[in-house]
């Protein structure tokens, strides 16, 4: 009879940490996770005219990122889709390869396909060099859509005290693979959310507004978890542009960033700087190939971002001292169960 007192006293214990540690991690974790540090995520836009035409820009900037990793504190990759020009094109996905393949064990990284690398929906090379199972095995990599199909995938890393959820998205995914996405928000309410996507702004055809796939990948699924998705970055349309929605108080940044309609040979490509405690992200745009930063409104410039507030908070307001102390008193029960004599 005993023992079974003594069980139940350990199993009291155990429930109490248990319940006390799941429903309330934002205190455990809010100590350690306050910093101040920086950190840079670098994004590569539609790079189909480099393994085209100038394959040694493409090893160029990736090289530059492993370069400056240290320096920069990189943290994370992204490349937002038309990785090649002819999906057909062995050569073109060869570049591409080796030039990502640059990245692989120095900094998190993710592909998605464009139309361009999908045309007539031809994913067989796409699958031949970015397939799922070269990614399965780093710690960062969250999952796909569909078992070993990396067409749509997400990954997580954390940076500056705060967790973070990149959904990487194909050309013009299908509602089914957006309920998905949507799923994986949910799955991590603890995480900021940055989505990469290929088609969503309509860039050149006219700025400020999204295009007819934007618009769904918005309503369906930013606008819906708009809570945590603070952060759309797109290519495809040739140009800059930065479209801002507020939904319930939450702002949502939409970046266009397409540079291969201008000289290919500048080789830009995109420098984000998280400021956390100057609540700020620093957009820059930048060419390791000639050493410059692009001049204008659309290519430098500042998002203003409350990294404190987009911590998920505790539903109810409960002092962190009373939460303690009842944790310790349920400990304190079961202890005396522990210790009680035997009744005879």
């Amino acid at each position: 009879m005993a023992r079974m007192k003594g069980k139940h006293a350990v199993a009291a214990i155990a429930m109490a940490l248990f319940l006390f540690c799941s429903c309330f991690p934002q205190i455990l974790v809010s100590a350690s996770s306050a910093t101040s540090a920086t950190f840079t995520i670098i994004v590569l836009p539609d790079t189909q005219g480099y393994v085209k035409w100038y394959p040694n820009i493409f090893d160029n900037q990736t090289q530059w990122i492993v370069n400056n990793k240290e320096a920069l504190n990189i943290v994370f990759v992204t490349q937002l889709g038309d990785l090649v020009d002819q999906n057909e094109n062995v050569t073109q996905w060869e570049n591409a390869n080796r030039s990502l393949s640059k990245l692989d064990g120095a900094v998190p990284w993710a592909v998605l396909p464009g139309n361009h690398d999908i045309n007539n929906a031809n994913f067989t090379n796409y699958d031949k060099y970015f397939s799922a199972s070269r990614f399965k095995a780093e710690s960062w990599y969250g999952g796909t859509y569909v078992e070993n199909d990396n067409s749509n995938n997400y990954e997580l890393f954390s940076a500056a005290g705060g967790n973070y959820l990149v959904l990487h998205l194909q050309n013009d995914p299908t509602d089914d693979v957006l309920w998905w996405a949507g799923n994986v928000i949910d799955q991590h309410p603890d995480r900021r959310v940055i989505i990469s996507t290929h088609d969503y702004l309509m860039g050149f055809y006219r700025l400020g507004q999204r295009s007819e796939v934007g618009e769904r990948i918005y309503h369906s699924l930013v606008k819906q978890h708009a809570a945590q998705v603070f952060l759309v970055l797109c290519g495809h349309s040739g140009a800059e542009d930065l479209m801002v929605d507020t939904v319930n108080g939450n702002t949502v940044y939409q970046v266009l960033s397409d540079f291969q309609s201008g000289n290919l040979q500048d080789g830009w490509l995109r420098i984000m700087e998280f400021q956390p405690e100057q609540n700020k992200i620093q957009v820059k745009t930048y060419s390791s190939v000639i050493n410059e930063y692009k001049n204008g409104t659309q290519s430098e410039f500042t998002l203003d971002y409350d990294f404190a507030s987009a911590v998920p908070e505790i539903p109810f307001p409960i002092p962190i001292a009373v939460l303690v102390v009842t944790a310790a008193t349920l400990t304190l029960i079961a202890t005396r169960n522990l210790r009680k004599p035997k009744l005879n």
